[in-house]
Order: C-alpha cells, then sequence, then structure tokens
C-alpha cells in the first residue's frame, strides 16, 4: 500500500511538471501601454513586476502585421508598473497593422 502512494505521489508531481513547464514555454500576445516606431527601432510600453527586459519578449514581423510576444513571463514580486524598452529589429513597412491590444491609462 506504501509503495503505490509513493508511485501516485511521484506521477502526480511529474504530471504537475509537466503542465507547467509546457505553460511556461508557450508564448502570449502581449498588452502594450505604449509603442513609438522611429528609425529603425520600436519602442514598447509593458507592464512589469521587476524582472521584465526586451528578452522577455519576442517580436514576429509576418505579412506587414506587427506581433509582440511575451516568452517570459515576470515572476518577481515588486509592485507592478510600467516600463519602456527598446528594440532594433524593426525595417520600415508602410501600413504595417499591429496585431497586439493596446491599454490605455491614466496618469496619475
Amino acid at each position: 500500500m506504501k509503495r503505490h502512494s509513493r508511485f501516485y505521489r511521484l506521477m502526480t508531481g511529474l504530471f504537475l511538471w509537466l503542465a507547467v513547464s509546457s505553460m511556461a514555454s508557450q508564448k502570449t500576445l502581449e498588452p502594450l501601454y505604449g509603442i513609438v516606431l522611429n528609425k529603425g527601432n520600436i519602442r514598447i510600453q509593458v507592464k512589469s513586476n521587476g524582472c521584465t527586459s526586451a528578452e522577455s519578449f519576442s517580436l514576429s514581423l509576418v505579412d506587414g502585421e506587427l506581433a509582440i510576444y511575451r516568452v517570459k513571463a515576470d515572476h518577481c514580486r515588486r509592485g507592478s508598473f510600467r516600463v519602456w524598452l527598446d528594440f532594433a529589429e524593426y525595417r520600415r513597412i508602410d501600413g504595417l497593422k499591429l496585431i497586439n491590444p493596446i491599454k490605455f491609462f491614466e496618469k496619475s
């Protein structure tokens, strides 16, 4: 009986680990609080808890559609704030369409 209990705990732990690791590798479309396209650079404003950096994101430009994905979650516990991040991966395309949702906020 004790051996079966250990086996079930082990299998449950393995299942949870696999579920969490597969969720961590998923990329999500990030809501943007601001975006600036200027001279080959992209500057975005996103929400951070203290551990967000440019490496937390992946940019995808396909058929004139720009999508910015968060590929690394921010698990820090600092209070939520907005941060500007810079990318030098932009090539000018007329009629560029942004896929990400835009969030509006009031300055306090």
